[in-house]
């Protein structure tokens, strides 16, 4: 279902991605050269010698988009977060472009060109992932284009994670049912819906393999966990993805970081902003910078102040000694 979609739907990207670099080179040049807007020098390169390094940046741009994840499902992340990476993706393509000019000598390749170029494809590329995304959640409203997934373990993790995708229906997500040991029952309440109760645990290997499932989240309540490597044993052997809800996440906050010990994960539930050197030095920078806005700001009080005290007290400080 989905696995099948998005491989469709990021080879649709790849090549729309790869039109835009292109389109974005030739409107830049045509509005620089071709247009008659701006005043062009007699000696000029040719139209070939300007769509020439294409054939090295539609590659490298893919690749930066690749690598700052734009070619991952973007469901339950903010748009925000997706422009961001748009813009730093074209920030790395447009340096790599001027490597690419440094290298082969192209000293005569316009400046104009390359501004113009970095802000279309920057524009182009922000108007295509705003028009997909709002594409693919108007389908997700209507049930269309769909993720389905099984919840393992009844608990206030599972209630919660149902309460969060009914509020968000664009997400397009579908819980199918649930398993659990403990529940007698059909059908059990989550927040507002009636989910089915699939089975027991030893059931979820045979459920997968018999359905196309997209994923399963893991909601076991704590004192269930002894349960949990069998679980995930039984998610890899049919190769389903797996995601796990901890049954602390209350405790931990909105963006925890994952340290490796050796081989080890440990996860960090307190970071320290100022442990990071440029959060640091930004810190210190905006201390001076507001220390030295108040004194210009204050000083012409200070002036007055210091006026005021030598017009009342004449002569210098001196220091009364007592006794």
């Amino acid at each position: 279902m989905i696995k099948q979609n998005m491989k469709h739907l990021n080879r649709i990207f790849v090549v729309i991605d790869a039109i835009l670099v292109a389109v974005a080179l030739f409107v830049a040049w045509f509005i620089r050269i071709e247009s008659g807007w701006m005043e062009v020098a007699p000696n000029t390169l040719s139209f070939e010698a300007y769509m020439r390094p294409l054939i090295f940046l539609i590659p490298a741009y893919l690749l930066s988009y690749n690598v700052f994840n734009l070619y991952r499902p973007h469901r339950t992340k903010s748009i925000y977060d997706e422009l961001f990476n748009v813009l730093k993706a074209n920030t790395v393509g447009i340096l790599v472009f001027l490597g690419y000019l440094y290298i082969f000598r192209e000293v005569d390749y316009s400046r104009k060109v390359l501004v113009l170029f970095y802000m279309i494809s920057v524009a182009l590329d922000v108007f295509e992932r705003v028009t997909i995304r709002y594409i693919l959640r108007r389908l997700r409203k209507q049930s269309r284009n769909l993720k389905h997934v099984v919840l393992v373990g009844f608990s206030d993790l599972a209630v919660e994670y149902s309460r969060r995708i009914q509020t968000n229906r664009h997400w397009g997500f579908h819980i199918n049912g649930l398993f659990d040991n403990e529940l007698k029952r059909e059908y059990v309440g989550l927040y507002k819906q009636s989910v089915k109760v699939l089975g027991k645990l030893n059931d979820l290997g045979s459920y997968i393999a018999d359905n196309d499932l997209d994923e399963v989240i893991i909601t076991l309540p704590l004192d269930k966990y002894s349960q949990l490597e069998k679980i995930v044993d039984t998610c890899e052997k049919q190769g389903v993805f797996t995601r796990i809800i901890p049954d602390y996440y209350k405790v931990i906050p909105a963006s925890p970081y994952i340290e490796d010990i050796d081989g080890l994960p440990m996860i960090s539930i307190r970071k320290v902003p100022l442990n990071d050197l440029v959060k640091r030095t930004t810190k210190r920078s905006v201390d001076l910078l507001v220390s030295l806005a108040g004194l210009i700001i204050l000083s012409p009080m200070f002036l007055a102040v210091a006026a005021l005290i030598r017009m009342d007290s004449k002569g210098p400080l001196s220091i009364v000694k007592s006794g």
